[in-house]
Parts: structure tokens; sequence; C-alpha cells
């Protein structure tokens, strides 16, 4: 007997091969992702407005658009990528902690591209956002939101 992903029991003749674990996180990740697309229309909004109308620094506004996106993404992520049955009183502390880890690997990789490349704040901010998908997705996945097994 074997234990699946979310926990269930398994007989040998069910257990996943690895493929299908493989494409199982695969999925998993694409939800994510598509999740963490709408939190990042949130973020990059505050972003733009924040740069282009209030004139703050892009690392400023970037932090702030991580908040908005932030509250997004555990909505989404709860419900729909990793469907979660961990209090929420322990799954948002952990999901403050890996956000707020993220965001400040946000801010210094963004901070760091704007001034060794010089490029555009919105591709900088783009190539960071790929990069805090992947932290995003793995600490959530091993823990916020993990399955106890």
């Amino acid at each position: 007997m074997g234990v699946s992903p979310d926990g269930v029991t398994m007989t040998s003749a069910a257990r996943p091969t690895r493929f299908s674990a493989l494409w199982a996180l695969a999925m998993q990740l694409l939800k994510f992702a598509s999740a963490g697309a709408v939190g990042s229309i949130g973020h990059y909004a505050v972003l733009i407005g924040g740069v282009e109308l209030l004139k703050l620094p892009a690392v400023v506004a970037t932090s702030m658009g991580y908040l908005v996106g932030g509250v997004i993404n555990y909505i989404l992520a709860r419900r729909f990528v990793f469907r979660a049955d961990v209090p929420h009183r322990v799954a948002v502390v952990k999901f403050v902690v890996v956000a707020a880890t993220g965001m400040v690997i946000n801010a210094i990789v963004l901070g760091l591209l704007l001034r060794t490349t010089h490029l555009h704040y919105l591709v900088a901010q783009v190539g960071t956002t790929c990069l805090i998908l992947l932290w995003n997705f793995a600490m959530n996945r091993a823990w916020t939101f993990a399955v106890k097994r």
C-alpha cells in the first residue's frame, strides 16, 4: 500500500507512475501559475500606478503591488491550486511568511536588475516574477498547504 500526494491510501496497482506523478506536479504548477497571473494583474496595476501616477520608486511600488497580489494569490492557491483543508489560522501565517520572504527577494532582485542592467522596470519585473513564481510554488506546496502523509 502507498499514499498518494493528496494523502489517499492506494494499493500497489493504483500507485502513480513516476510520469503520472511528474504530470500531476506540472499540472499543479500550471494551475499555480494561472492563479498567479490573476494576482500579478493586481500586483502590476499597483506597480504601474505607483511608478507612473504617484512617481514612487519602482522597488517601493512593486512591494505595495506584491501585497495586493498576495491576497489574491492566497485565496486562489488555497481553493483552486492546492484545495487545502489546512485551517486558515495555520495556512495564513505560513503563507504570510512565504509571501514576506518572496516580497523581500522580489525587491532585492528587482533593485539589482534595475541598477546593474538598466532595464525598463516592467521588463525587470517580469523576470523577477518568474523567479518568485518558482519560490512561492515550491514553498507553498511543501509547507503552507502541505498534505500530511
